[in-house]
């Protein structure tokens, strides 16, 4: 009888220790959501504190998503090749370090390289938990697990649009990132202390690491493949429009509307709300019918009739 992989087959853990490990990188998630997510609640008052235009503000605002999506493929190589407490604690720590450094920036130069370093800082959150919930939880539950991980980003975006007005009324925007630098140092500990990159004898298997030399082929391997192609324009398109319209544009464009800051963030916190409740129900559906096109199908389609309807 044909045997799986070594890596695939699970050690007996136990599955409490796994879930608290996933837990604590879920936690790394909420956490950089809070800060991408969050800007638009930020950026007409950074606007005003280092005295840029528009466009500059723009370019501060997508620096983060621009070095996000930059890191994809290097934090995955960094993942595959190196213990993800190592890769998950050292972007904790340098998150919290840019968000510092962003509380005091004075000129749009050190705002835009802040934000820069805070997107590839952040790069390995989504990824690690993704890494993690595949090497230590139980097989079956794995789209339920990033399902929770999606609940995770989408709590984390919705309590930053529900308190960061009041926040920002109270203590500012320096006050703030200020706030969650010191929140990020707390969770770096955390990670490192808490985080294992593999249940105690599990193999490295089919996960063993490329020769460095060999990576730009699979690198190539990978952009022949269809599927993956098909996969990140479905992620692009569902995902990427999501993150970079709530997270960024949507508040100031419903603050032209006339709203406040409190009711735009409030308006826009439904995006999070949708997304956090979802997210593990559609896992959890795709696991049980056995079939991730179906839902993924679905999805879209009610995407689509949603912005078509607003």
């Amino acid at each position: 009888m044909h045997n799986p992989p070594q890596d695939l087959r699970k050690p007996h853990v136990s599955q409490f220790h796994a879930w608290i490990i996933w837990l604590f990188a879920a936690v790394f998630v909420v956490y950089q959501f809070s800060i991408s997510n969050t800007f638009g609640v930020l950026q007409k008052q950074v606007g005003i504190t280092l005295e840029i235009d528009s466009i500059q503000l723009a370019i501060v605002s997508g620096s983060f998503l621009f070095s996000y999506a930059l890191m994809q493929i290097p934090i995955g190589i960094m993942l595959d090749r190196f213990n993800p407490r190592i890769v998950l604690g050292t972007g904790a720590l340098l998150l919290a370090i840019s968000a510092y450094i962003f509380s005091i920036a004075d000129s749009f130069g050190v705002a835009v390289g802040a934000r820069l370093m805070m997107g590839i800082a952040s790069s390995g959150a989504f990824v690690g938990a993704a890494l993690l919930a595949r090497r230590w939880l139980v097989p079956g539950i794995f789209a339920l697990a990033m399902g929770l991980a999606d609940f995770a980003e989408g709590a984390g975006s919705w309590t930053g649009n529900i308190i960061f007005p009041d926040l920002l009324s109270n203590y500012g925007w320096r006050g703030i990132m200020q706030t969650l630098s010191i929140a990020g140092l707390v969770i770096a500990v955390l990670l490192f202390a808490v985080i294992r990159g593999r249940p105690p004898g599990q193999g490295v298997g089919g996960g063993a690491r490329v020769p460095v030399r060999r990576v730009p082929q699979k690198i190539w391997a990978l952009c022949k493949n269809r599927q993956v192609w098909l996969g990140s324009v479905y992620y692009c398109g569902m995902s990427g429009t999501l993150l970079a319209f709530g997270g960024i544009w949507n508040i100031p464009f419903q603050r032209s509307y006339g709203l406040t800051l409190e009711d735009a963030a409030g308006l826009n916190s439904w995006f999070w709300v949708g997304m956090a409740i979802s997210a593990p129900f559609a896992g959890w559906i795709s696991d049980l019918v056995k079939s991730r096109k179906k839902v993924m199908l679905v999805s879209s389609m009610g995407a689509t009739l949603m912005v078509a309807i607003c």
